[in-house]
């Protein structure tokens, strides 16, 4: 499976690296799915987590592309509910956050959710999202790099 995304499980914070390539449509569709079968994986071992998508690398979203994340949204929005506490999103670009914002305003996301420009502001949101839900790693989690 060909994907643009690199996935990053500490429980509970997992973050979502987008590659710096440009993506196909499939390519992100596959990503999208990726990201499914992970948290289907949580939900099953009763795990929530707040997911951190870090778009630094990213490149501008086609039209097509949020699409494709909205109609998942929309597709998954039980089981986003049932697994994402919040959501932080790491981007630096003006630009990609207006499309980030359109995503949103065609599917609202179950959870909360805020944009950061670096990863170090989005990695404390989301630490504090956790404790404040009072998260713990189901199986034990590898940690992040920064410790919290």
């Amino acid at each position: 499976m060909v994907t643009t995304h690199r996935f990053v499980e500490a429980p509970p914070v997992l973050i979502v690296e987008l590659d710096s390539k440009p993506a196909a449509d499939h390519e992100m569709a596959a990503g999208m799915e990726a990201l499914a079968t992970i948290y289907r994986r949580y939900e099953r071992m009763g795990q929530r987590v707040v997911s951190v998508v870090d778009m630094t690398q990213g490149q501008r979203i086609p039209a097509s592309q949020r699409q494709i994340i909205s109609n998942w949204m929309s597709a998954n929005r039980p089981l986003l509910g049932a697994v994402e506490v919040a959501v932080a999103y790491i981007v630096p670009s003006a630009a990609v956050r207006s499309m980030l914002t359109a995503v949103f305003w065609v599917t609202r996301p179950p959870s909360p959710h805020s944009a950061f420009a670096t990863r170090e502001a989005a990695l404390t949101w989301a630490r504090a999202q956790a404790a404040a839900a009072v998260l713990t790693p189901v199986t034990g989690g590898a940690g992040l790099a920064g410790g919290s």
